[in-house]
């Protein structure tokens, strides 16, 4: 949506920034605080500490010319500068000599971040004002620029009103100064008549990249900006069967109101496209207003791929929660999509039989060690699942080991003062050499598994003396990972994985 417009009932209340006080407030005034007819209220209602425009500082509006074209965009710009203040807001309106509204506001979407439009009901004047980044704080000023479009030349002379704030954080509306003026400016031409006239401030629309099969929608945002009642009498997309009009425009628009039109582009083919389309009105020399459309397709991309973190692949893991955690994994489509993910667990390696949870957009799981069987070989892996493809599965599976009793990190020294010193060479293809450092004797079994959680063979089982041991296996089964498993006596365990290649 090109236009950041919102209704507000009129109300009195002032401009707050702080949190501490009305906390709502940092993120706009109300209306009617620019010190504009008929109140001419500001923000000394409620930062009343000094006189209003007494402090050292000063606001201005810059870019608005001194004279302006009937029915023109401009570009203007509110300023302001006190030293020593540390947050900042302001609120502006226009209005003729008869205390309407003049001309239109708007913000455009660079501008939005920081200004925002206060669109009033029925007759009540229209206002700007910051958004809660616009306060700016800890910046040494505050500017917010906006995009007005000026009334017919009969309108005759406009007066911008506002106002603005330089506070100084202290969480209280205590110690502020209060900034307000005005500027006047005639038209051009004051014979220049009334007038129906359709703003479209931005008319164009861009879809980006669409997978064949998606589809997207824009919202093509215009207003009645003249001081006449304008007819709309068609609209229409010029030949691209990809682009379709998914609503309908009212037959007559009074001025100041707004409409909206949403456009679809759904692509059955790959290729750049583009289109216009048409919206006729009866206002003379705009009989028809053209926005043009573009967009490109692709065919549909899964999400990215991504590797899981952990548990470790090889990990031991003891009681308590179990935190299983994954990289993130992107949607290159540009649709309004997000990735969701599944988690597998099983005991096998082939995912026959699983557990799934689904965590949505979350790239981490908790589970209890109290729901896994102590001494078992686990397998994990996660599925990022979008909205039109079949997905991507993590780049590998992991496995794990419980230990519920008594655990040990791999490398970390047992209470008895025992560690798994290395596993040499790790890929091998021949015959690997386990090594392990026992600082008091002890009985242990040494044996190797495969991802099965099936034993393959026993390297050792029986009592070690204190000192270094080395173990040799020299496997005479297929290819693939392994698990090294070493239990001892004190309870703790520890786990390598090996790889062997032929």
């Amino acid at each position: 949506m090109m236009f950041q417009h919102v209704r507000f009932a009129l109300a009195a209340f002032c401009l707050v920034l702080f949190p501490a006080h009305l906390f709502a407030y940092v993120g706009g005034a109300p209306p009617a605080y620019a010190g504009n007819p008929p109140a001419m209220m500001d923000c000394t209602s409620c930062h009343s500490s000094f006189e209003l425009n007494s402090g050292p500082g000063g606001t201005a509006l810059l870019q608005i010319p001194a004279a302006y074209q009937g029915s023109h965009l401009y570009s203007g710009q509110v300023l302001i500068g006190h030293t020593g203040a540390t947050s900042w807001g302001y609120e502006i309106t226009a209005v003729d000599s008869e205390g309407n509204q003049a001309g239109v506001f708007y913000t455009t979407p660079s501008q939005a971040p920081y200004t925002q439009a206060l669109y009033t009901d029925g007759d009540s004047l229209d206002f700007l004002t910051h958004t809660e980044a616009g306060s700016y704080p800890g910046q040494t000023f505050g500017v917010w620029n906006f995009d007005w479009f000026s009334p017919p030349g009969s309108t005759g002379p406009v007066t911008f009103y506002f106002a603005s704030l330089a506070a100084d954080g202290d969480g209280t509306d205590a110690g502020d100064y209060v900034y307000s003026s005005t500027r006047i400016i005639d038209p051009t031409d004051p014979d220049d008549p009334p007038t129906a006239y359709l703003l479209v401030p931005w008319p164009t629309l861009g879809f980006g990249l669409t997978p064949i099969g998606s589809s997207q929608q824009a919202t093509l945002t215009m207003l009645s900006a003249g001081n006449l009642p304008l007819a709309i009498e068609g609209y229409e997309i010029a030949g691209s069967e990809s682009f379709s009009i998914e609503n309908e425009l009212p037959d007559t628009l009074h001025p100041g109101d707004f409409a909206e039109l949403i456009i679809r582009f759904e692509p059955e083919v790959q290729g750049n496209f583009q289109d216009t389309l048409f919206i006729l009105t009866d206002s003379p020399g705009q009989e028809s207003v053209a926005i043009h459309l573009f967009g490109s397709s692709t065919f549909p991309l899964a999400p990215t791929a991504f590797d899981l973190i952990e548990p470790a692949d090889g990990a031991t893991i003891g009681a308590g929660d179990l935190i299983f955690r994954w990289q993130a994994s992107e949607n290159p489509d540009s649709i309004d999509t997000r990735v969701t993910y599944t988690l597998e667990l099983s005991l096998e390696s082939d995912f026959h039989e699983v557990d799934s949870w689904e965590t949505g957009y979350d790239t981490t799981m908790t589970l209890s060690a109290n729901d896994f069987i102590d001494h078992r070989l686990y397998f994990w892996r996660v599925f990022a699942q979008d909205s039109n493809t079949e997905g991507t599965w993590s780049t590998t599976h992991h496995a794990f080991m419980t230990d519920l009793t008594n655990s040990a990190e791999e490398n970390s020294t047992s209470p008895e003062g025992w560690q798994l010193v290395n596993t040499w060479p790790n890929p091998f293809n021949s015959t690997v050499r386990v090594n392990m450092q026992v600082g008091r004797q002890g009985a242990f079994n040494v044996r190797v598994f495969d991802l099965l959680g099936r034993e393959v063979e026993t390297l050792h089982t029986g009592s070690l003396a204190a000192g270094l041991h080395q173990f040799s296996w020299r496997p005479t089964v297929a290819s693939g990972v392994y698990l090294l498993r070493v239990h001892g006596s004190d309870g703790t365990t520890q786990v390598r994985k090996l790889l062997y290649v032929r």
